[in-house]
């Protein structure tokens, strides 16, 4: 495609991860490029050529099955699909709840009652115990989904797709293994350079120059999140909980 467009198509019917996949193929099988699917508020943020219709959108749909594209919406590449009328905020108060649920959950399982005071190891250890098992949870809840959001800014997935599958099962492993191992060298370290990576793509999704705005994949594909500078706070956050294990005798 010479000259693309981005458009935001509201389509009434789409419900399921199956009608998802029925609808992306159709739509990339004709030349365009799916960069969102908020399937809550049933609308996907396309590219396609310029002058791409509602005609055209609706004779296609109509392959896929029984699908009605309501409007389609031009979009501005500098704006963020978050701000356009109609779009539903960020899920903030959710990634809040979740981060404070792991923190206080930390704190008692970390509270060391005959002492009368807390281990701050003991705590970041279950705090990065927790948060792995939860995100994780809340990305395994649609993979497919997942994967393709992560491959839009992390390095390693952009360069294996394969890689965004696995990862929600990574980090459940990884949280099994701060329960089991925590102080662990090996596993510190590799969850240091791990960390690290994934803030770079991050960061090189914030910084990319042109393109539609990016979707932070962290709570996975229902939990609607721009990427921003805190995905980048997170995974410092949990690569500086590392270093103190790794600079224990």
């Amino acid at each position: 495609m010479n000259s693309t467009s981005t458009f935001r198509l509201h389509i009434e019917g789409m419900h399921c991860s199956a009608c998802h996949e029925k609808i992306t193929r159709v739509l990339e099988n004709a030349g365009a490029h799916i960069l969102e699917i908020d399937p809550q508020n049933r609308f996907l943020m396309l590219q396609a050529p310029a002058g791409f219709s509602l005609e055209e959108a609706r004779a296609l749909l109509w392959q896929a099955g029984p699908y009605r594209p309501i409007d389609l919406i031009p979009v501005s590449r500098k704006k963020s699909s978050s701000n356009i009328a109609g779009s539903p905020r960020p899920d903030y108060p959710i990634l809040i709840a979740a981060l404070s649920l792991i923190a206080v959950t930390s704190f008692i399982t970390a509270w060391e009652m005959e002492r009368g005071k807390i281990s701050l190891m003991h705590w970041m250890h279950a705090f990065m115990a927790g948060f792995f098992l939860v995100f994780g949870f809340f990305k395994m809840m649609d993979i497919k989904a997942f994967a393709r959001s992560f491959s839009r800014y992390d390095l390693v997935a952009a360069r294996w797709p394969w890689y965004g599958f696995a990862y929600p099962f990574l980090e459940v492993g990884a949280g099994w293994l701060y329960i089991l191992i925590p102080e662990n060298k090996i596993l510190n370290l590799a969850c240091l350079i791990w960390m690290i990576a994934g803030a770079a793509g991050a960061v090189r999704g914030l910084l990319r120059a042109s393109g539609p705005p990016v979707d932070c994949a962290c709570m996975g594909s229902r939990i609607r999140l721009p990427l921003s500078w805190i995905t980048v706070a997170e995974y410092l956050l949990m690569a500086s909980m590392t270093i103190p294990a790794l600079l224990l005798d």
